[in-house]
């Protein structure tokens, strides 16, 4: 610095200017999202600063799923010499479709198969435990409540799931031993007795009436 008075002047001040680093904030875009995702987590920001806009939790996510909506995250930076800098980018949420798995799967028994359907809208995919190619089958292993999930994507992208609840009952292990082996053709009507478990119905043969055997010459 030179400081002049008159015909004088002096140069032994000197005053010394630092020019600092350009400090620049770059957050990376936002990648579309479904409305059903859940929280997203925030990334992509650098150097190292802090997010900034609506719904966001903890610096880390971003909570306000809106489908059809675009918002604006931005991402704020300083540094040790006080310096600062932002910037933001637009996150859009598309929509998730409405899946509905309808009531009424019922029961099935050990050693069946069932083909599943009821699944709305159409052209989804059905899963479980006991699920294969859209068809439930049972084993003894299943007895018991299990759960058939059925899923839809739409052209978004975006997938959604219902799930129902199908019985898996066990098959009633049966013995018939009727005796005898052989009756003559004019005998009286005999008692069908060697079955188990009590309660089913003996519904075969033309010569059955209620619980008696008939044998007409």
């Amino acid at each position: 610095m030179v400081l002049i008075d008159g015909p004088c002047r002096d140069t032994s001040a000197a005053l010394v200017i630092n020019s600092n680093s350009l400090l620049i904030a770059t957050l990376s875009n936002w990648t579309d999202t479904c409305e059903n995702a859940g929280a997203v987590p925030l990334n992509g920001g650098a150097p190292a600063g802090s997010y900034f806009g609506p719904a966001i939790v903890n610096d880390t996510l971003f909570t306000q799923l809106v489908a059809g909506a675009s918002t604006s995250i931005g991402y704020y930076v300083t540094d040790s010499n006080g310096c600062s800098d932002s910037t933001s980018q637009t996150i859009y949420f598309n929509a998730a479709p409405s899946v509905l798995l309808v009531t009424g799967l019922g029961t099935i028994c050990t050693g069946d198969s069932i083909t599943l359907s009821g699944g709305i809208p159409a052209g989804g995919v059905f899963s479980g435990s006991i699920v294969s190619n859209g068809v439930a089958y049972a084993t003894i292993q299943d007895t018991g409540t299990q759960e058939i999930y059925y899923s839809y994507t739409n052209s978004n992208g975006c997938t959604s799931t219902d799930t129902n609840l199908i019985t898996v009952a066990e098959k009633p292990a049966i013995s018939f031993n009727f005796p005898p082996n052989s009756v003559c053709n004019n005998a009286s009507p005999i008692p069908i007795t060697g079955y188990s478990p009590a309660g089913g119905i003996i519904c075969q043969g033309r010569a059955l009436r209620s619980t008696f055997f008939f044998l007409k010459s």
